[in-house]
């Protein structure tokens, strides 16, 4: 329930983020697409800007802040997708209480 703090893998983080923005190119039918997601939001120029100049100055600290408000202490619910003989029932057990789906409650079908 507590976010590990590692100043090294936050950075790590933040730099693949910048990297992945500087190298990425809306392209061909992106353009219309990117376009009119962003007139959806109402937003109308590249996002991605935006993003680009938060994740730059952002700190470890404000990470911690934002984990702290609006996701430390919530309750979860996992979906665990698998060969049930190959889970180990115990551990996730060990999460809370364990719901057995059929496939047809999982994927409607």
């Amino acid at each position: 329930n507590n976010m590990p703090h590692s100043e090294q893998l936050f950075q790590a983080a933040k730099d693949a983020i910048i990297k992945r923005i500087e190298s990425d190119r809306i392209n061909d039918s992106q353009i219309f697409w990117t376009y009119q997601k962003n007139q959806d939001k109402g937003i109308l120029y590249d996002i991605r800007k935006d993003t680009y100049e938060k994740i730059k100055n952002i700190r470890f600290e404000d990470l911690n802040k934002f984990f702290n408000e609006h996701i430390k202490d919530k309750k979860y619910t996992f979906l665990i997708l698998g060969n049930k003989n190959l889970l180990d029932k115990s551990i996730m057990e060990k999460l809370g209480k364990v719901k057995e789906l059929s496939l047809d409650e999982i994927f409607n079908y």
